[in-house]
This record gives C-alpha cells, sequence and structure tokens, in this order.
C-alpha cells in the first residue's frame, strides 16, 4: 500500500504503484584517462542521458489525469502540486 502524493488517498492492497517523473536533469558521464606522453590524468566524456530528480506516487485516478494533461501545460500543473 502507498499513498497518493496528489489526492491523498491510500492505495488499495495489491495495487500497481504508479511512478511518475516530473522532473529530471541532463547527465553527462566522464571517464578518467592517462595520456601516455605526458602522464597527466584527463576526464573524456563518455556519453550523455537524464537523470531522475524527482518522481512522485499517483494512484490510478490521478495517473488518469496527469496522462489527460497536455504535455505543454504539465509544469503548470506540477507548480500548483507544490512540487
Amino acid at each position: 500500500m502507498y499513498k497518493c502524493q496528489v489526492y491523498g488517498t491510500n492505495s488499495k492492497l495489491g495495487e500497481k504503484l504508479n511512478l511518475v517523473t516530473i522532473k529530471t536533469r541532463e547527465k553527462i558521464y566522464t571517464r578518467k584517462y592517462r595520456d601516455d606522453m605526458t602522464g597527466s590524468i584527463e576526464d573524456v566524456e563518455v556519453g550523455r542521458g537524464f537523470e531522475i530528480v524527482k518522481e512522485i506516487r499517483m494512484g490510478a485516478e490521478a495517473l488518469a489525469l496527469w496522462n489527460s494533461i497536455p504535455l505543454a501545460d504539465r509544469p503548470a500543473y506540477v507548480k500548483t502540486l507544490g512540487y
């Protein structure tokens, strides 16, 4: 069981947890390499991606509401939730 962070209701026993990502940030992955000629250590970019900053738990009703909101309007809705 869990508590919906949108409506504040408790889930039913056995109900699936819905985690919705509301904020992400870009992440640059680097690796340290030693230059054989100079012996210096350099950070080299090996990949880019995104990492999750904030997720909220939603019940089935809140998830249906979330999916009905257009993508452009979702940041304003998240702001009204206080996140």
